[in-house]
């Protein structure tokens, strides 16, 4: 799995891929933190050894300067599941109306 989502990002385009690689590093960091916080050291090697093959593939492709706004996407990426939810609201409101309009229309 995170050899994929590795490969996902390195296919993006170059306008976004570093950004993603980035904030993928912050994941990967994010995690080893949750694993300390959580008292499940150690984790198991082979999940190990691939996250520090994925890190140092990261390092290698990774360009800092083609991400200079970093902290706007990040901010992007952390207010996602909200814009998701106001979308999913507005859409269920819309078909509330659709369907008020329909009953109005009937009668």
């Amino acid at each position: 799995m995170v050899d994929f989502v590795f490969d996902v990002i390195i296919d993006l385009d170059e306008s976004i891929k570093h950004y993603h690689l980035k904030h993928y590093l912050e994941e990967i960091g994010d995690f080893y933190s949750l694993v300390e916080k959580e008292n499940m050291m150690p984790i198991p090697k082979a999940l190990e050894q691939s996250i520090h093959s994925i890190k140092s593939r990261v390092y290698e492709v990774l360009i800092e300067e083609k991400c200079p706004r970093y902290k706007d996407f990040k901010q992007n990426i952390s207010s996602f599941n909200d814009k998701w939810k106001s979308y999913d609201q507005l859409k269920d409101n819309l078909n509330q109306l659709k369907q008020s309009i329909s009953i109005l229309n009937l009668k």
